[in-house]
C-alpha cells in the first residue's frame, strides 16, 4: 500500500505503569521541611526501576572506546550521574535524563523512558479499574440492545421490503452474529 500524504492515526488504548520523579526542593527549602517526602518518592522510583531493569555504572551508561570516543549505549538500564546526581535511563534511542517533575513510564513491551509532565498529563489518565471490570458487561448489553433494535426495525419496515425471505435471512444472520458475540463475552 502506498501512501502519498499524511494520514491521521489514533493511539490505541493501552495501560502503562508510571511514576513521577518529584520536583526539586525550591532554593532555600530544606529537604527535612516535608519529612524528606521528595527524597522518599525519588527512592521509590529508583526501587521500582531496580525491580525491572539493572542499575548501570557510569561506564556502562556512557561507554567509551579505548580511543575515548563514545560507544553505543545499552538499550536498558538506569544510572545516577556521579557529577550531579541526575537520574538517567537507557533507551533504544540512547540515554535520556529524567528531569525533576518528569514521569517515568514502563511501556507495553516493558521498556522504560522519561516523559515530560505536561505531555504525560495530556496523553495519560489514571486507570479506572471499575470501568475496566464493567466493560465486558457493557459490551454485552450493547450487543443485546442492537439485536433487539434490529428486530424492532424489521417489524416496522418489513412490509416495505420486496424480497422478505432474503431480508429475513440477512437479519437473522446479523442478529445471530450479534447475539453470539454477546454470549461469548
Amino acid at each position: 500500500m502506498s501512501i502519498s500524504h499524511a494520514q491521521k492515526y489514533r493511539k490505541k488504548p493501552v495501560t502503562i505503569e508510571a511514576m513521577r520523579f518529584p520536583d526539586a526542593y525550591p532554593e532555600g527549602v530544606a529537604p527535612s521541611s516535608d519529612g524528606y517526602q521528595r527524597n522518599l518518592e525519588a527512592a521509590a522510583l529508583i526501587d521500582w526501576l531496580g525491580d525491572h531493569i539493572r542499575m548501570l555504572s557510569p561506564e556502562e551508561m556512557w561507554p567509551r572506546s579505548e580511543a575515548g570516543e563514545p560507544s553505543p549505549s545499552p538499550e536498558a538500564g538506569f544510572a545516577i550521574d556521579p557529577a550531579d546526581g541526575a537520574l538517567w535511563i537507557a533507551t533504544l534511542e540512547g540515554p535520556h535524563r529524567v528531569s525533576f517533575g518528569d514521569w517515568v513510564i514502563r511501556g507495553v513491551a516493558g521498556e522504560f523512558y522519561p516523559i515530560k509532565d505536561a505531555i504525560f498529563r495530556e496523553t495519560y489518565g489514571p486507570e479506572d479499574a471499575a470501568f475496566e471490570a464493567a466493560l465486558p458487561h457493557i459490551e454485552k448489553e450493547i450487543r443485546a440492545q442492537v439485536a433487539a433494535d434490529i428486530w424492532e426495525y424489521w417489524d416496522a419496515c418489513g412490509d416495505l421490503i420486496d424480497d422478505r425471505d432474503s431480508a429475513r435471512q440477512a437479519i437473522d444472520a446479523i442478529a445471530a452474529q450479534i447475539a453470539k458475540g454477546a454470549d461469548n463475552d
